[in-house]
């Protein structure tokens, strides 16, 4: 069967069905290794410094409880990375094939590989998600075969949006504050140099 008998849909799964098969229990890229065992450090030395002033003060539990509430380890930039380095071992695919795919990563130093559990879900209420645009964009497929379209974020994508969004219109916004006072929005200046 060739490619123009098969639909959109079948050719981009049959594409990340073979993805899967080499990223699945692949050790996790050296520098992303580095990142965790930082990360995992670092919570280490503060849990430790928490322990050791906990009965005196508890200026450093309130820094762990921030610094550790602020977002997780294997956080967005994290995956930017990890899509990057995988675009480094399999030139054929690039960014698009894996960020398509639902991935976990065990940060036991002992044991850091790749855990592929599927393709993320293709559509929801009809639409196409974003990630499937990007790929069957990327993958060179007609993407008006895609319609409609979910223009949306991914959850684990919210925080960090609403993080931005704070910093730049002031803490008492988020996405949906601004959704809700469109025609209410700060005005701002913005300045390139």
């Amino acid at each position: 069967m060739s490619d123009t008998d098969r639909s959109v849909w079948d050719i981009m799964k049959d594409e990340l069905d073979e993805v899967m098969m080499h990223v699945d229990g692949l050790d996790v890229p050296q520098k992303l290794k580095t990142i965790i065992e930082a990360k995992l450090y670092a919570q280490e030395v503060a849990a430790e410094r928490v322990n050791d002033t906990v009965t005196s003060h508890l200026s450093w539990a309130q820094y762990y409880d921030y610094v550790f509430e602020s977002g997780p380890i294997l956080d967005p930039w994290f995956w930017e990375v990890l899509y990057s380095e995988l675009s480094n071992i399999y030139p054929q695919w690039n960014a698009s094939h894996f960020a398509a795919l639902k991935m976990s990563i065990n940060p036991d130093p002992m044991y850091m590989r790749i855990n592929v559990q599927g393709i993320k879900p293709m559509k929801n209420d009809g639409e196409t998600m974003p990630e499937f645009v990007a790929l069957a964009h990327d993958m060179g497929l007609d993407i008006t075969l895609l319609q409609p379209f979910r223009i949306a974020l991914s959850l684990e994508h919210l925080d960090p949006l609403n993080d931005m969004i704070k910093t730049v219109f002031g803490p008492e916004y988020d996405l949906f504050s601004l959704m809700s006072e469109h025609d209410s929005f700060p005005q701002h200046d913005v300045v390139l140099s």
